[in-house]
């Protein structure tokens, strides 16, 4: 565990000044993006294991086309190995039926940062991690809605690699948690009412349960 939260607060250290990419585009259609995807440049496994999975996805809105048009484009540009790691890491996730589009967000803004030190093992560290928070907390939080539980993922993320490194400080995650949520409702996001309810229950107990899933990712 120690060397995991080492690597972790490396990766939040490069995470930080991660590169402005595109990250969404105004309009495509899912029909685009899997033609766009079939005549790529990527590795034929690589293909061949979105191609499987991505019509269901866009179906089930798990995947935002408009996302992941800028996610392939990037992907695309890495070293044929890593184009691999990175898919490999992803797709186990999306066959969980996770809503993927933060995921998919920090994929693009860490290969662009990748395309620059050639940091990929970077790369891969901070999407893993994502991607098992991403897991275990729509295990935990099953009984709220996938937009809610991927910000609650999203959060916690951030407070690993850019705030804490720590996989255990359970008071100070939900501080940071409330705290993000808090800002979030007041947006006027449609989520504000479902917001209001998980602050009222989301104790520590709850975000141990999560990370627990984080650090033992074999745990269903």
């Amino acid at each position: 565990m120690i060397r995991r939260v080492v690597a972790v607060l490396v990766v939040g250290a490069w995470a930080v000044a991660q590169a402005q990419v595109p990250l969404i585009v105004e309009q495509v259609s899912p029909a685009q993006v899997l033609d766009w995807l079939e005549r790529s440049s990527l590795p034929p496994e690589v293909k061949a294991s979105w191609l499987g999975i991505l019509p269901g996805a866009f179906a089930q809105g798990t995947v935002d086309p408009r996302v992941a048009k800028p996610f392939f484009e990037a992907l695309a540009t890495v070293p044929v190995e890593v184009a691999i790691q990175l898919t490999q890491i992803l797709i186990p996730v999306l066959e969980q039926g996770v809503v993927m589009d933060h995921l998919l967000i920090t994929a693009s803004k860490a290969i662009a940062k990748g395309m620059q030190t050639q940091r990929w093992d970077y790369v891969a560290s901070e999407l893993r991690l994502r991607a098992r928070l991403g897991a275990a907390t729509f295990i935990v939080l099953g009984a709220y809605s996938p937009a809610l539980r991927m910000e609650v993922a999203r959060i916690l993320g951030d407070f690993i690699t850019g705030v804490s490194g720590s996989f255990t400080d359970y008071d100070g995650m939900l501080l940071f948690v409330q705290s993000e949520l808090g800002k979030l409702a007041r947006t006027g996001t449609p989520l504000a009412p479902e917001i209001d309810a998980l602050l009222a229950a989301v104790r520590a107990p709850v975000l141990a349960q999560i990370m627990e899933r984080v650090l033992q990712p074999e745990r269903r």
